[in-house]
């Protein structure tokens, strides 16, 4: 698998200060952990952004949980349902299949005065494919959290479809505030 890289830039609704120095500092301070996968941080005027995109997580309904006793994967708390594979394709159409990967992109979203974790956000998270300059995807945000995390580890994203060596956009709007995270695939 390859390794996906972020930077994370200004957005045009909030002041960002996602500074090198700072991001350790802030992540440090709050219940927003750095996942496994790629993960970058912003930090808005309220809030502290953390992007995570991993592997495809299995998502489950809280029902499922109690049935299945899955040990890994994410259960769905609210929000939308899980994306499909072959959804959020980033606008490739039926050219570079072959190149195509799923991955699960999630946001964490913590308080800057508290460091908790926001639990009844509801942003809007769109994923844009600049290599191909497609159009912004609104990506199906889900709540979620590790089967085994607890609400420490609440979060919002789904899985979504990739094309190995695009450049995406993912942007992430709470409120008035906005984060712009730019990946490789």
């Amino acid at each position: 698998m390859k390794r996906l890289v972020a930077v994370a830039v200004a957005g045009a609704a909030a002041s960002i200060a996602a500074t090198a120095a700072a991001e350790p500092q802030a992540a440090a301070a709050s219940q927003c952990r750095p996942g496994d996968g790629l993960t970058r941080t912003a930090v808005g005027r309220s809030d502290l952004f953390v992007l995570d995109v991993g592997p495809t997580e299995a998502m489950y309904t809280v029902a499922q949980v109690k049935k299945l006793h899955p040990k890994t994967g994410e259960v769905m708390l609210g929000g939308a349902a899980m994306s499909m594979p072959g959804a959020m394709a980033g606008g490739q159409g039926g050219k570079g299949m072959a190149a195509a990967m799923q991955r699960h992109l999630e946001v964490h979203i913590c308080s800057r005065a508290t460091g908790k974790v926001v639990s009844d956000a509801r942003p809007l998270i769109t994923l844009t494919d600049a290599t191909s300059m497609s159009m912004a995807e609104r990506v199906p945000a889900a709540m979620m959290e590790g089967v085994d995390a607890g609400p420490g580890d609440i979060h919002y994203g789904n899985n979504v479809t990739l094309t190995k060596g695009h450049r995406y956009t993912v942007a992430v709007a709470l409120g008035t505030e906005k984060v712009v995270f730019h990946i490789t695939a």
